[in-house]
């Protein structure tokens, strides 16, 4: 860092004092490592309206760049920075929930409680179903109409029958009667694989589910009113077409990691959901640690990051704005759970997370001991280098996951680097806790670098391959 000194009482380490308007160069110790095999002008530097941020780089070989990487604090925020970019607006929430069904349903839990949606839908929860089913025994089930995610048959007559085609001391597995030739194989190997493997990995990884259903609750306080279509049960819904094993199971553990969610913050306090991005990001990572991930062959978690990395200028990890968010989220969740990353092992900081009486980026600032910019100044920062194979510890990658790899037959693109040009300004826009990346090209001698007309709060991390 480069300062031009207006008083004679700064001092150097040796404690000579720095003589007034001499231009003098430091070495400054960021609050997080630098990557190998560079050096950085700022990591980070904080750009607020009014102060425009300015690196010089001297010595770098022509040839050689300079990465910035622009991390969005408070607020959508915007800059010359000789990209391109497009401000995005913030539409009704429910609009941006409408291409990711399933995560509408998180959020609609979590304004439950802040009224934010009306209760015309919301009766004190009923029986629904007898205490213990016996095979064979029929029963009815709601399936939410709301805002006509689910289904498009409006109350009361969103019902289905089903029949009880499975039972044991663990779980009743029920199949729509309209299926009128279920695969019992099918069905037995569904509740094996739910008993043997998700449940107990979800318990270990995450937490425990409640011990009963709502019924099994006497309690009728108003925190505990439900959904007029609410089933009275710890249900999940899985479509019985699904063909692919990986899909249909990790569908599972990917519910079964909102349930358990749901309830490790309710028993803080039963006001308390966490928030949408967070939560849909803790299961898709629940599908992987059940050995149902990208890995393994799930073709709609590589699509999501290919959506989610086509996407990535215009998206902010905690807005959630459609599909791609689930990729979004799945990465930073990857990222925090590494191993000796932030915590010894993948769970000790998931079971953090889902038990702390905490929410959102809160939460994350909780468990990780540090503040939220840092953290998402880290885990961008992965994104760009993509060290996905290092085998230095806490390196800056998705440990395991190539970014620009080609899993299940689709092929990541990797993330975008604009690249500034010599001349010129463009104009680029961050979301809320989104991030952008640029580089310029050395022509030699000393290379600038900088960041004008800031909107609101930003963060730049700055590195260069001198």
């Amino acid at each position: 860092q480069g300062f031009s000194l207006a008083t004679n009482t700064l001092r150097d380490l040796a404690g000579n004092i720095l003589p007034q308007g001499k231009f003098s160069w430091f070495s400054v110790v960021p609050d997080i490592p630098i990557p190998t095999g560079y050096r950085s002008g700022g990591f980070s530097i904080l750009g607020v309206p009014g102060n425009d941020i300015r690196i010089q780089v001297p010595g770098l070989t022509i040839g050689k760049s300079i990465f910035a990487v622009l991390t969005a604090v408070k607020a959508t925020s915007s800059a010359d920075v000789s990209a391109n970019g497009s401000s995005i607006s913030s539409p009704d929430w429910m609009e941006n929930y409408k291409t990711s069904p399933e995560a509408v349903f998180r959020e609609f839990e979590r304004r439950i409680i802040q009224n934010k949606v009306g209760l015309d839908a919301f009766y004190p929860r009923k029986n629904i179903l007898p205490a213990v089913q016996q095979l064979g025994a029929t029963a009815t089930f709601y399936i939410s109409s709301y805002e006509k995610v689910a289904t498009t048959t409006p109350y009361p007559n969103n019902r289905i029958q089903a029949r009880c085609i499975a039972a044991t001391d663990q779980s009743y597995v029920y199949v729509d009667s309209a299926i009128t030739n279920p695969d019992y194989d099918l069905i037995a190997q569904i509740r094996k694989r739910f008993e043997e493997g998700i449940r107990p990995t979800i318990r270990d990884r995450f937490g425990n589910e409640p011990e009963t259903g709502p019924d099994g609750d006497a309690s009728n306080s108003p925190s505990d009113f439900q959904l007029r279509e609410s089933n009275g049960r710890k249900i999940m819904y899985v479509r019985y077409s699904i063909q692919n094993d990986i899909t249909r199971y990790g569908t599972i553990a990917h519910e079964f990691q909102h349930m358990v969610n749901f309830w490790q913050k309710r028993i803080k306090s039963p006001g308390l959901f966490e928030e949408t991005w967070l939560n849909e990001g803790l299961s898709k990572y629940a599908e992987e640690v059940c050995s149902y991930g990208i890995k393994e062959g799930d073709s709609n978690t590589a699509e999501i990051l290919r959506l989610m990395e086509i996407s990535l200028p215009n998206l902010s990890l905690t807005k959630w704005s459609g599909l791609e968010n689930y990729g979004f989220s799945y990465l930073f969740v990857k990222f925090l759970s590494e191993p000796n990353r932030f915590g010894t092992t993948s769970r000790e900081i998931t079971r953090a997370l889902v038990a702390s009486s905490n929410s959102g980026k809160t939460n994350v600032e909780g468990v990780i001991k540090e503040p939220f910019f840092r953290t998402f100044g880290r885990f961008s920062v992965s994104l760009m280098l993509n060290r996905y194979n290092s085998m230095i510890s806490n390196d800056y990658g998705i440990k395991g996951l190539d970014l620009k790899g080609t899993y299940a037959g689709v092929t990541l693109p990797g993330i975008l680097v604009s690249p500034v040009p010599p001349v010129g300004i463009v104009q680029a826009n961050l979301r809320p806790d989104g991030c952008l990346f640029f580089n310029r090209t050395s022509p030699g001698g000393i290379a600038t670098f900088s960041v004008k007309n800031i909107g609101s709060e930003l963060n730049a991390w700055f590195l260069d391959e001198r």
